[in-house]
């Protein structure tokens, strides 16, 4: 099973539009990990949205998840920037009505699962994510396993890597310094008719997906049909399990996480 999905990594909004449009030439709808307030995800009909809040210099490691998620109210999945987590996060995120995550990589390899972390996350590994593949040379032909429909293949990409075509981070650090300023990156892409690069394999990969007719799924989809085959070991119903974990840990009073607006006015507070 094949699911493409986007680290948005604070791309500006026509940097994210040029992968946007590119997916929907292709009719894939990709699970959109948002970083910020961006007016073309609030728009989005087509894309699965989940959060992919930065925690790495955090005064406290839930304000900015909670700020996320006032912002995208209906998600249910989560990745964090640089893949950032610990057992305090997992939880933070089933106590925040959180149903998945994808923090893990298993990067290249072959039969791949969806598995329950011990509170009743859903754990989606990746697969292949660009600068990976950029610091490792990879191979830019997407392998013909991928067809395979007994093991998952998540594939991440970034705005900013599709938008540069960028093929090795030497020369996506020398370009980060024009990050926001889409007309002065588009002057340092690599050509695609290099025949390399992040552009040039994403490409492949949905002409792959078109030509074979090959299925693709969001995030939220995987994570769902997982629930439906799979009990959680131990626990049995996982929405049980989740709305205790919410009434202990939260009270009476806040049962449910208000999402309303991106001032977090009477947002329940989780573990730091």
């Amino acid at each position: 099973m094949i699911s493409i999905t986007v680290d948005v990594d604070w791309a500006s909004d026509p940097v994210l539009e040029d992968t946007l449009a590119l997916l929907d030439e292709f009719g894939v709808s990709a699970t959109v990990f948002a970083t910020h307030d961006s007016q073309l995800l609030r728009k989005n009909k087509t894309h699965e949205i989940g959060v992919h809040p930065n925690f790495m210099h955090a005064a406290k490691l839930t304000d900015r998840l909670d700020e996320l998620l006032c912002l995208y109210p209906n998600t249910i999945g989560v990745r964090c920037h640089s893949y950032f987590q610990n057992s305090r996060l997992l939880d933070a995120f089933v106590d925040r009505g959180i149903e998945y995550d994808s923090n893990v990589v298993m990067f290249g390899l072959s039969g791949i699962r969806a598995f329950y972390h011990w509170n009743g996350l859903v754990r989606v590994p990746v697969y292949w994510e660009d600068d990976v593949n950029c610091e490792v040379r990879g191979s830019w032909e997407p392998s013909p396993s991928i067809a395979d429909p007994t093991s998952l293949y998540v594939f991440t990409f970034h705005p900013i890597h599709i938008f540069l075509n960028t093929k090795d981070m030497v020369d996506y650090g020398t370009a980060k310094v024009d990050y926001h300023k889409p007309e002065r990156l588009v002057k340092r892409r690599n050509p695609e008719v290099s025949g390399i690069g992040t552009r040039v394999y994403i490409k492949r990969l949905l002409r792959m997906v078109q030509d074979e007719k090959l299925p693709t799924s969001t995030l939220a989809e995987i994570s769902n049909g997982f629930r439906k085959a799979s009990k959680l070991p131990g626990h049995g119903d996982w929405a049980s399990l989740a709305g205790r974990r919410r009434e202990g840990i939260r009270g009476q009073s806040a049962k449910e996480r208000p999402r309303q607006g991106p001032d977090g006015r009477g947002m329940a507070s989780g573990k730091g």
